[in-house]
């Protein structure tokens, strides 16, 4: 899933940008870029994909709490990303790697 792991690469260009404003986002970020990238190199159910999840619901929970009220607005562009590649078709790596970037996006945003 290498289009996936480039996607997720995209999670350190909001890590690098926060490292002196907001340390503490920035290295959630990375985390998630780093761990992210580990599992979507070789999805597998397991100990990896596990972690994938925990640290990117832990990220999401702190941009929420970290969120002023205007940022909201990119769960508008990230939810449907995200349920579309929930569904599995054909197109859901594709669905997947556009979620990526609206995180981007918000990540981004979110300072």
């Amino acid at each position: 899933m290498w289009p996936l792991v480039v996607t997720s690469a995209l999670f350190m260009i909001p890590a690098y940008r926060k490292r002196k404003k907001n340390k503490l986002l920035a290295a959630a970020d990375l985390t998630t870029s780093l761990v992210s990238m580990n599992y979507w190199r070789n999805p597998q159910p397991g100990i990896r994909r596990t972690t994938d999840f925990a640290v990117a619901k832990g990220n999401f929970a702190l941009h929420h709490i970290v969120a002023k009220p205007k940022n909201i607005y990119f769960d508008l562009l990230i939810v449907p990303c995200w349920y579309m590649s929930k569904r599995k078709g054909k197109n859901w790596v594709k669905w997947h790697g556009l979620f990526h970037l609206a995180v981007t996006a918000g990540m981004i945003y979110v300072q």
